[in-house]
């Protein structure tokens, strides 16, 4: 259920997209009740939403990323973070939506930043693009929902393979995934399991009906539990993020998996 007071509402051939605020905390919505982003206007750099959260536990196997592609950009939660806690960092940011990417430097304090290059388009093209094709990213973040869930545009194995290939050797790919739609679901997950040769560990999001998967190109990026400890801790520190949590998850919900011999 949307909370507080409707500041913008706009329709296009998109769809809906309505900002609401409640105190200091701005949301964006798709014409639904379900969140598609959240800021505190107090701290705009932290992340609110328990799903965004959980996906930097990719940050456990990718301490330091340089080079970062985020599909699906929403009020730009993510790259708020990132750029801010990453000052080497390069976001590249692809959004479907033209009104979407307004919103999100309107009303959600997108940054004007040299490190960031904001994409409206497709992501599978943009991926396929000439212009990328010799590209590589540390961290890809995939967070494509529509108001009637995971967008049809990286449902499919093509799409996947696309991000196999712009993955660094030593990179890693976090989705955010709606496990409640259980059809969208499994359709998803097995795309990025052909993909990534079933290279995935997965979490699911505390008292949320998301699940965040992680893909990488071979099983040793994923590391092992004891080495990945000092990591959550020292990430934990410095991120104000419960790592520790994300890493016992991570080995709780993944000991039926081949890779549980890294945990």
């Amino acid at each position: 259920m949307r909370s507080g007071s409707i500041i913008h509402q706009e329709i296009s051939d998109s769809g809906v997209a309505e900002v609401f605020q409640t105190d200091n905390h701005r949301t964006l919505y798709f014409g639904n009740s379900v969140k598609q982003s959240e800021m505190d206007l107090s701290h705009p750099e932290t992340l609110t939403l328990a799903y965004t959260q959980t996906m930097m536990a990719a940050l456990l196997f990718c301490i330091k990323p340089r080079s970062i592609l985020l599909i699906g950009l929403g009020g730009g939660s993510l790259v708020r973070f990132l750029l801010h806690h990453f000052p080497d960092c390069r976001v590249d940011a692809v959004e479907s939506r033209s009104d979407v990417v307004s919103l999100a430097y309107n009303y959600f304090l997108l940054p004007q930043d040299g490190r960031l290059h904001v994409t409206v388009g497709d992501g599978l093209k943009f991926l396929t693009a000439n212009h990328v094709a010799d590209k590589q990213y540390e961290l890809i973040l995939i967070d494509a929902f529509d108001h009637n869930g995971i967008a049809d545009s990286i449902k499919s194995t093509r799409f996947f393979s696309a991000c196999h290939t712009a993955l660094h050797p030593r990179g890693v790919l976090a989705i955010n995934l709606w496990a409640s739609q259980q059809d969208q679901y499994r359709e998803t997950l097995a795309n990025v399991e052909s993909a990534f040769d079933h290279n995935l560990l997965n979490i699911p999001v505390k008292d949320r009906g998301n699940r965040i998967v992680f893909a990488t190109h071979t099983p040793e990026v994923f590391s092992s539990f004891k080495t990945l400890k000092p990591v959550a801790e020292l990430l934990e520190q410095k991120l104000v993020l419960p790592f520790g949590t994300y890493l016992r998850d991570i080995r709780r919900h993944n000991r039926w998996r081949g890779l549980s011999r890294l945990f």
